[in-house]
């Protein structure tokens, strides 16, 4: 299965990124599957997402999480189903 792996490093407090990845309606601002013409709404109990662009239907949701570490989102569009794995690290700030 291929992979691909990316890190960035966000200046915010892992708590305020947790709180922002965890609100399914701020997913349609960096997850690459959605687009920017896409309709979104929140799925029962704002547990995912659900968008259409044109004639496109995907839903997101949250597979697994372990707070302030771990978020594993499953897209599925069509037969195309992907996995995105967010995890959590304080960097230690300029001395680690």
């Amino acid at each position: 299965m291929p992979k691909f792996e990316r890190e960035v490093e966000i200046d915010a407090p892992v708590e305020k990124v947790w709180n922002v990845i965890m609100d399914p309606i701020q997913w349609q601002l960096w997850l690459p599957k959605i687009d920017d013409d896409s309709i979104v709404t929140t799925t029962p109990a704002n547990s995912g997402i659900e968008w259409m662009s044109g004639e496109k239907k995907g839903r997101a949701s949250i597979n697994k999480s372990e707070p302030m570490k771990r978020l594993e989102i499953m897209t599925l569009v069509g037969d195309d189903k992907d996995s995105y794995v967010i995890k959590l690290r304080p960097s230690g700030g300029f001395f680690g």
